[in-house]
C-alpha cells in the first residue's frame, strides 16, 4: 500500500482514471522514491506528499500521452491552454525537493547512528 491514498491524488488533480489505475501510480512513485532514498520504515507526511508529488508528475504525463488532458480545449467561446508541461515541471520540482530532503534525514540519520557505539555487559572494552 502506498504512502499516499488514492483520494489524495484526486483532490490534487482531476482524472476519469479509475482508482486501481491511480492506485497502480501511487505504488510507482513510492518505489521510485525507495530506489533513491532507500527503504523506509516508518513514512512520515514528508513521505507522504513526496509520494502525491511524483504520483502527480506520472499522472499528468499520462494525461498528457492519452489525450485526457489535452493542450488546448474550446468550450463555446471559451479557449483554455493546459500547460502541462509546467504542471508536470513544478510537481517534479516539489517531488525532488521533499525526497532531497528525506535523502538528507536518512543521512543524517546513518552518521549518527553509524557513531554510536554499542555499549554490552560483557564487553571488556565498554
Amino acid at each position: 500500500m502506498a504512502w499516499a491514498e488514492v483520494a489524495d491524488l484526486r483532490a490534487l488533480i482531476y482524472t476519469d482514471m479509475t482508482d486501481d489505475e491511480l492506485s497502480d501510480l501511487l505504488n510507482l512513485a513510492q518505489d521510485s522514491i525507495e530506489i533513491q532514498t532507500g527503504n523506509i520504515i516508518l513514512p512520515n507526511n514528508l513521505h507522504k506528499m513526496a509520494c502525491l508529488y511524483k504520483a502527480a508528475v506520472f499522472l499528468l504525463q499520462r494525461q498528457k500521452t492519452n489525450g485526457e488532458l489535452a493542450y488546448t480545449s474550446k468550450v463555446g467561446g471559451i479557449h483554455q491552454i493546459n500547460e502541462i508541461d509546467k504542471m508536470i515541471a513544478s510537481y517534479e520540482s516539489r517531488a525532488s525537493s521533499l525526497i532531497t530532503s528525506i535523502s538528507l534525514k536518512n543521512l543524517n540519520n546513518g552518521a549518527v547512528y553509524g557513531l554510536i557505539k554499542p555499549l554490552f555487559r560483557d564487553d571488556p572494552n565498554g
